[in-house]
C-alpha cells in the first residue's frame, strides 16, 4: 500500500503516540480515551485499505490482548502497541516494540546501571522460569510510550528511505 493511505496511517500513528507519550510523562498513565478510538479506527482503515491483511491485524491483537492480562507492563501501554498494530499493522507495532524496548534498556543502563542490571537479571529468570510472579511490579515505573513513539519514528524513516 503506497499514497494517501499510508500518509494516514503514519500521521494518525504519529499523533496517537505523541499525545500518550505526553501523558505517559505527566501522568505516568495512556487513557483510553486516545487509545480506544485509535484501535477502532485502525481496524476500520485496515478493512477499508487492506482487507487481506484484516485477519492477520486480528488475531496480533487478540495475542496483544493476551499479553495485557499477564501484566508484564502497563495496559496502557499494552492498548497503545494494539492501537498502533491495527493502524499500521502487526510488523510495525513489533518492529516499534522492539526498538523501543532496546532504547529504554540501554538508557536506563546509562542512567542506573545496577538497578536495570537487577532489574533485568530478574525478568530474564522470569521469562526462563515462567514465573511471572518474580517481577515487582510495585518498582520504579517508566513511561514507555515516548520509547514508542522513538521506536515508531526510526522504524518509519528505515521504511521510507530503504
Amino acid at each position: 500500500m503506497q499514497g494517501l493511505p499510508q500518509i494516514i496511517e503514519i500521521t494518525t500513528a504519529l499523533c496517537v503516540l505523541t499525545l500518550s507519550a505526553i501523558w505517559d510523562i505527566r501522568q505516568r498513565r495512556i487513557p483510553n480515551i486516545v487509545t480506544f478510538p485509535a484501535i477502532t479506527a485502525g481496524v476500520i482503515l485496515t478493512a477499508v485499505w487492506r482487507m487481506a491483511s484484516l485477519p492477520v491485524t486480528v488475531i496480533a491483537l487478540i495475542l496483544l490482548f493476551i499479553f495485557g492480562t499477564l501484566r508484564l507492563m502497563g495496559q496502557g501501554d499494552v492498548k497503545l502497541i494494539m492501537a498502533l498494530t491495527a493502524l499500521c499493522g502487526p510488523a510495525a507495532a513489533l518492529i516499534s516494540a522492539g526498538i523501543a524496548a532496546i532504547f529504554i534498556v540501554f538508557i536506563q543502563l546509562l542512567r542506573r546501571p545496577k538497578e536495570t542490571a537487577a532489574e533485568a537479571k530478574t525478568a530474564i529468570a522470569a521469562l526462563t522460569s515462567l514465573n511471572f510472579g518474580l517481577i515487582n511490579r510495585n518498582g520504579r515505573s517508566i513511561p514507555f510510550a515516548p520509547y514508542i513513539l522513538a521506536g515508531f519514528i526510526c522504524h518509519t524513516v528505515y521504511r521510507v528511505l530503504f
